[in-house]
């Protein structure tokens, strides 16, 4: 999930019928068109139980949450979306682990069971940090890094500044590389949050924060995400949490940035992953496959989803993160 709070005016709504420029056009580099069954959806499958501990970066004591495997096996670390909201977003990719790979995750600083920081000490180059000291802890040589949405951001991060420790990347709804896409991007996601205002499935001002708690906000906003804004599962979060203040000291540190040059430089095997009907647009889909080196990626869409794939369209997508990884595991 990747989010930026903002008031909609009901009386600056576009007509709904805006939302056909938001259907995906062709992407040269797509691998596969895989369709999202619109039935009911089945129950959800649980996801292996998690264990915890704490790692500390810069300082700070952090949390973090993975399956249990045997020691052989390869170390997939899942960056969750945001700023601001907990691992619990993103739990359900913890379905991918099995006998050769076990899950982690944690939570970002400042966000869940992690340390309160102080503002100054938010941004991008600080998630950077921390995947690192998980690394570390962790005592993996290499891992494979995926990051959903804004945790997209943060894997391509890593992985600029440390090529050396990643076996592969899994980039989920990731969010574009350089912040001039970014925020049209943004603009795109609200064009359509102003359209679901007007529908009245989205209210024209969030909840606000009580006590530091913006869970409420982040619930209220959620169905712009989905293709389906009635589906069963369009106004869940998974369990997490909001903590106020570090969306907005997030993107206030990170500042600018640009991280398509040198992205396009890597040559580590890389899955984008992303719904067809993403409120970021198919440009966003576009942008992120273009900074990358089209040799190692391989990309994938899945019909009628929208921008968490793996709670909308569990099959199609699961399908598709597991074939990528068991060609990734069976490689030296």
């Amino acid at each position: 999930m990747l989010y930026r709070l903002a008031v909609v005016r009901p009386n600056a709504v576009p007509a709904l019928s805006t939302r056909a420029a938001w259907a995906l056009g062709a992407v040269a580099a797509l691998a596969t068109l895989a369709a999202c069954p619109r039935d009911a959806p089945p129950a959800p499958v649980a996801p292996p139980a998690l264990s915890a501990w704490s790692f500390t970066s810069d300082g700070h004591e952090l949390r973090a949450f993975g399956t249990e495997a045997p020691p052989s096996a390869a170390i997939l670390v899942v960056a969750h979306g945001g700023p601001g909201v907990s691992h619990e977003s993103v739990a359900a990719l913890a379905r991918l682990a099995g006998p050769s790979l076990r899950v982690v995750f944690w939570d970002q600083r400042g966000v869940g069971a992690s340390d309160p920081v102080p503002p100054a000490e938010q941004g991008l180059d600080a998630q950077v940090r921390d995947l690192e000291a998980l690394r570390a802890d962790l005592g993996a040589d290499r891992v494979v890094v995926a990051g959903q949405s804004w945790g997209g951001l943060v894997a391509m991060a890593y992985a600029v500044a440390h090529p050396d420790r990643v076996r592969a990347l899994l980039l989920l709804d990731a969010i574009p590389a350089s912040r001039e896409e970014l925020d049209q991007a943004f603009e795109r996601f609200h064009e359509r949050r102003r359209a679901l205002t007007l529908a009245g499935v989205v209210p024209a001002e969030l909840p606000e924060a009580t006590g530091g708690d913006c869970t409420a906000a982040t619930v209220a906003l959620a169905p712009v995400y989905f293709h389906d804004p009635a589906h069963p599962l369009a106004r869940s979060i998974g369990g997490a949490t909001c903590r106020a203040g570090v969306l907005e000291a997030t993107w206030e540190r990170t500042g600018d940035f640009d991280l398509r040059l040198p992205l396009r430089a890597l040559a580590i095997p890389t899955l984008v992953l992303a719904g067809d009907d993403d409120p970021f647009g198919a440009k966003t889909l576009e942008d992120v496959v273009d900074a990358l080196d089209p040799d190692v990626t391989t990309v994938e869409t899945l019909h009628e989803c929208g921008h968490n794939g793996f709670v909308e369209c569990p099959g199609p997508w699961f399908a598709a993160a597991r074939a990528f990884l068991d060609g990734v595991l069976t490689r030296p």
